[in-house]
């Protein structure tokens, strides 16, 4: 039994607080989960001119990269990376693995410059580019940062966030590897999805 009205007053307060913090940490996942969310549909078009949409590439797991074409090493060695590892795979494998490689500089990426560059990588990648509103809206689905930095006078070269993102076959994200991913853990981690 409660004996004052302070002993009352602390109790009412106590069982507020509990309930308060209960409530908070009961409903803190699912907004977090929503605010952290990684991804997301988007229309761009691929190195043949073709719109494409995140929906074209379901029902197979997608390994998105964000580059550019004149980017001198990370990006090539990621694409380069991920194409070693899905020559690994089986052939059953392969067909399940779409590679994806969306450009974060669209004013040099042109379609027949995505379509010449990626000709040089084993893998079947597909290159995306579109306006700069439509990149720069897709790069903040996928929580992309990308900012121009002059090198010399009319010479630019792009800081960017270099995670590789892999997306289930509905399209979500599932795991990211950084751009100097071991190419042994890349493959076993397919090797047991695929």
């Amino acid at each position: 039994m409660l004996k004052s009205p302070k002993s009352k007053i602390k109790y009412i307060i106590s069982i507020f607080l509990i309930s308060s913090i209960f409530i908070f940490f009961a409903t803190k996942p699912e907004n977090t989960e929503k605010s952290l969310a990684i991804g997301g549909n988007f229309n761009l078009v691929n190195q043949y001119g073709e719109t494409k949409t995140l929906a074209d590439f379901k029902n197979k797991y997608s390994l998105v990269f964000f580059g550019f074409t004149n980017c001198e090493m990370i990006c090539p060695t990621s694409l380069n990376n991920m194409s070693i590892t899905y020559e690994k795979l089986t052939k059953a494998q392969k067909e399940k693995l779409n590679i994806i490689f969306i450009t974060i500089d669209p004013k040099r990426d042109t379609i027949p410059v995505l379509n010449d560059y990626l000709q040089s990588y084993l893998a079947p990648i597909t290159g995306l580019t579109g306006s700069k509103e439509a990149i720069n809206n897709v790069a903040k689905k996928y929580r992309i940062y990308a900012e121009e930095v002059e090198v010399e006078k009319n010479k630019f070269t792009i800081s960017h966030t270099s995670f590789i993102y892999l997306l289930n076959e509905e399209g979500e994200f599932i795991d990211h590897f950084g751009h100097n991913f071991e190419i042994d853990m890349l493959y076993s981690k397919l090797n047991n999805l695929l």
